[in-house]
């Protein structure tokens, strides 16, 4: 089975996407609902802004597979911690 098509269905919307709603949750969001907040503000992580890294708004129902600058939670490269510093 393609790996693709099943990390959209669990994880619809781009791993980059944040809002405050989006911190307080303390898992991954996979609904509009699980972003959203009374405020419908959300932003790129990316591009830290309102505006996505190929020019288009920043909003959990467009950014989703499908979309060029999308990136899959699972699809993404694990994170390397910080060094420790001096």
């Amino acid at each position: 089975m393609d790996a693709q098509p099943q990390a959209h269905s669990l994880f619809p919307i781009c791993a980059e996407l944040r809002s405050k709603k989006y911190y307080l949750l303390g898992r991954p969001p996979r609904s509009s609902a699980e972003v959203l907040d009374a405020s419908n503000d959300a932003w790129c992580a990316r591009t830290d802004d309102r505006i996505g890294p190929d020019k288009d708004p920043v909003h959990p129902d467009d950014c989703r597979h499908g979309r060029k600058c999308f990136e899959s939670l699972l699809e993404r490269p694990a994170e390397t911690p910080d060094a420790p510093r001096a």
